[in-house]
């Protein structure tokens, strides 16, 4: 009697365990809009930071870019945003009738000695839809 609840509890176990497998495995697109994306942050040995991203839409969009791009320092145990690029101070995050757009952005930190880091906030629109995602570059 006590090998049958074991084995039925162990069945049990692998049932759960394989069933919520996929979930784990399954990675979320950022949306029907979006094919990929990617930031990429290099520091120059002057210290100059170059924050370098992309975005791929499935097809030419009225908008595409990013909303905004946040550079980052870590201070020891947390990261503070340091500046904040947006449509308003750099209107080239975003162009329109494109499914692909790069860009680089120039950045002089304010202490060069830090580790630094960017937050992309990636836009597409078209006539229908807007999607959005949020990428972090590398840390330098």
């Amino acid at each position: 009697m006590h090998k049958k609840i074991l084995r039925t509890l162990f069945f049990l176990l692998c049932m759960v365990t394989l069933c919520s497998m996929p979930a784990f495995a399954t990675e979320a697109r950022a949306s029907s809009q979006i094919m990929s994306y990617s930031a990429v942050l290099t520091q120059s040995s002057h210290g100059q930071l170059s924050i370098s991203f992309s975005i791929k839409a499935t097809n030419a969009m009225s908008k595409i870019g990013a909303s905004r791009v946040v550079i980052q320092r870590y201070d020891g145990t947390s990261w503070a945003s340091e500046y904040t690029y947006t449509i308003q101070n750099t209107p080239a995050l975003q162009t329109s009738g494109r499914s692909f757009y790069a860009v680089e952005l120039p950045y002089s930190p304010s202490y060069p000695q830090s580790t630094y880091r960017a937050i992309v906030y990636f836009y597409v629109e078209s006539s229908s839809e807007i999607s959005t995602a949020i990428g972090t570059s590398n840390t330098v």
